[in-house]
């Protein structure tokens, strides 16, 4: 793991110092490709640097623990590698996720496709739930959503029509919907 986040902090800094090159300035292709990347590794640098500076103070605390201290500063210098101790497991914690390999596609956009197949109006009000599922979800994680077009096939009987139990129906009869998911 440390050597990934030595050769991620080499790579930012050998970025970052291409950003100021003339030539790279100069081509606006190279300039968008160069910060692109730059900007991906700027965050797991931020959190390795922090985590480095974590581990030396560690460092220093434990050599002042082993050293000649009175006692209430010997307190306090345990306290703090204490402290040292659990931030040094949270930002292993955070570079271990930062360091998986990120999806091609999570930049991308998704058109998700909900229609109802067989089973009539049980599987139009199955499209309807499994649209609010997914709604929610993206309102979890903070993510746009766009309706783009519905279409409702529904047929009203005015004078015979009746009522349903979504739950009841749901056991007699079998509802089918299709979800297509294209990434734009």
């Amino acid at each position: 793991m440390i050597d990934k986040l030595q050769a991620a902090e080499y790579r930012f800094d050998e970025l970052t110092q291409k950003l100021t090159d003339p030539e790279v300035l100069g081509n606006s292709a190279a300039y968008r490709k160069t910060a692109t990347e730059h900007s991906e590794l700027e965050e797991l640098v931020t959190v390795y640097r922090a985590y480095k500076e974590a581990v030396k103070e560690r460092e220093e605390a434990k050599e002042m623990l082993s050293g000649q201290l009175e006692e209430e500063f010997r307190e306090l210098v345990k306290e703090e590698f204490h402290n040292k101790t659990e931030e040094i497991a949270q930002l292993e914690e955070k570079l271990k996720i930062m360091l998986i390999p990120k999806d091609p596609n999570d930049s991308k956009n998704v058109i998700v496709e909900i229609r109802s197949g067989t089973g009539g109006e049980e599987a139009a009000l199955f499209g309807a739930v499994l649209f609010r599922m997914y709604s929610k979800y993206a309102e979890k994680n903070n993510w746009k959503i766009e309706t783009a077009c519905v279409i409702s096939h529904r047929r009203f009987y005015p004078k015979r029509r009746k009522t349903m139990d979504f739950q009841t129906s749901l056991k007699q009869k079998t509802a089918e919907i299709v979800v297509c998911k294209v990434h734009g």
